[in-house]
């Protein structure tokens, strides 16, 4: 709520804190209580707890615009319907594409441990690599929304357009941090003794990393399409993702090895771009449509 207010740093300020609350419960828990995991999910908890206070504290203090007024206190059905409409594909989305990612998983791990232990590592770095690019991604879903909201049709097409341009530009400085720097990532994950892991992971790095501008294409279009309210949309992109990995998981990765393993990440988003890209432009197509009717006519069409 506060980043769709144009707000981006104080969430980054409490999480930062809620981040070093974090580790300092961890050692407390873990090393002078020894409460083990169990520590270890307690200081999880109450270090989210406690950013999302501060984060609740923050809005009563310096947005009145969002204090409960009676009236609020009415359930909105036709508001409901729609935050359901919005939400549920958005979460389906993110659970078909890690379904995806364990299918894949599960064919890997028919390879033998070495294979395991590369996959997790290099996904894991992977993930660091382009956390920026995704970053980008779900600013145009607060964005788009923002300007939807405000009937803002080219300030929509243009936050886009310059999303994709950073987005690529990114993509070509982590295509470099990936094929260079990616096996020395890897040791915050391993001892560098795991020489054989180490490399079959920089080989599952190098071959993702000349397709990071598609990855950029999906963080950018889906979360534009769900800021733009058509979240169903991102959700059967994540049917292609799911079917892409299961399809190279199963039909080439048990017949060709970790080589093909490799491949099922680009494949599965080049798979989703097929359907988000297209999606995107007939959505701001008739988007325009409908603001130019709107303003015609001097009426808001919703």
């Amino acid at each position: 709520i506060i980043r769709s207010l144009g707000d981006s740093k104080t969430p980054l300020y409490f999480l930062v804190f809620s981040s070093f609350l974090n580790i300092g419960l961890d050692l407390l828990l873990i090393i002078v209580f020894k409460m083990g995991v169990r520590g270890a999910a307690i200081a999880t908890v109450v270090s989210q707890l406690v950013s999302g206070v501060l984060c609740l504290v923050f809005v009563i203090k310096n947005y009145p615009m969002l204090h409960f007024q009676e009236g609020d206190k009415k359930p909105d059905l036709k508001c409901i319907k729609e935050l359901v409409g919005n939400g549920i594909p958005m979460a389906l989305q993110f659970s078909i594409t890690a379904i995806g990612s364990v299918m894949l998983q599960s064919c890997v791990n028919t390879l033998g441990s070495n294979a395991i232990a590369s996959m997790t590592i290099g996904a894991r770095t992977q993930l660091m690599i382009v956390l920026p690019a995704e970053t980008i991604g779900v600013t145009m879903a607060t964005y788009c929304g923002q300007n939807l909201g405000a009937r803002k049709y080219d300030r929509i097409k243009q936050g886009v357009m310059n999303g994709t341009i950073l987005g690529i530009g990114y993509s070509v400085v982590a295509f470099f941090i990936a094929r260079y720097l990616g096996s020395y990532m890897g040791l915050l994950f391993i001892d560098s003794s795991e020489v054989a892991v180490l490399e079959l992971s920089q080989r599952f790095l190098n071959t993702c990393a000349w397709f990071y501008p598609v990855l950029t294409f999906i963080f950018i279009y889906r979360n534009a399409l769900q800021g733009l309210g058509h979240g169903t949309t991102a959700m059967f992109a994540g049917f292609f993702e799911l079917a892409a990995r299961g399809g190279v998981g199963f039909g080439f990765v048990l017949e060709y090895g970790f080589a093909a393993a490799g491949f099922a990440n680009p494949v599965a988003w080049f798979a989703a771009d097929l359907l988000l890209v297209p999606a995107y432009f007939v959505v701001m197509k008739k988007l325009k449509r409908k603001f130019q009717v709107e303003e015609k006519l001097g009426v808001d069409c919703d």
